[in-house]
Order: structure tokens, then sequence, then C-alpha cells
């Protein structure tokens, strides 16, 4: 079973905005603003390990800048790219706005990678 694919989706405009932060688990995370059609924060955490990043608690949500933000935001947490051949490999999960943890989300992805390039 093939576990790899090229993919490609025309996602519209982003635009990067102002840095800001968010409070998850008792815990401040900086990142950058990011709008992809909805509202990004996009916190690339320096040395947060795999491991690290699956055991923060995202079941409070995330507290942010609502001077940013008024109408909310989607928050990803991110580890560091690694090089891997061609590649670059991240971590990521994602707090969306009015729904809680997700387990997908395509704009935060375009959004962690707009924080890297």
């Amino acid at each position: 079973t093939q576990t790899d694919a090229d993919v490609s989706v025309a996602m519209g405009p982003v635009r990067r905005g102002v840095t800001s932060s968010a409070m998850i688990a008792g815990h401040a995370y900086l990142g950058l603003a990011v709008d992809v059609g909805n509202p990004h924060l996009a916190c690339v955490v320096p040395g947060l390990t795999h491991s690290e990043l699956a055991a923060v608690d995202f079941t409070a949500g995330a507290a942010f800048d609502t001077a940013v933000f008024p109408d909310g935001v989607n928050v990803e947490l991110v580890t560091e790219p690694l090089d891997v051949g061609d590649s670059l490999l991240a971590s990521m999960r994602v707090i969306e706005r009015g729904v809680g943890e997700t387990r997908s989300c395509g704009t935060g992805l375009v959004a962690a990678v707009k924080n890297r390039v």
C-alpha cells in the first residue's frame, strides 16, 4: 500500500501578519499571524519534539490576543522542520476556533509553511 503522495491544491492568497502569541496549558507560544482566508497563528516552536507536542494538553483551548484576532483564531503548534532527503518533516497540532483540537486542517498546514518561507 502506498503511503506517500505529492498533492497540489490552490488555496488562494495568503497574507502574513504580525507576531503574536497564544497561551496553551499555561505556556505561551510565539507565532506569526497568517490569513489563509481564515485567521491562523502559526507557532513553530524551537526545540519542541514530536513527543512533547503530543503531550501538550489542548483541552482548555488557547487564549490569544483579541486585538490581533477579534473574531478568533486557529492556532497551530509545529515542531521545527527537519531536512529529510528532498523534503521537510514536521509535526503539527491544531486548535480550531470554535471547535477545539481538530485532526486535519489544510489551511493550518498552509499557514505553518508560510511561517517558515
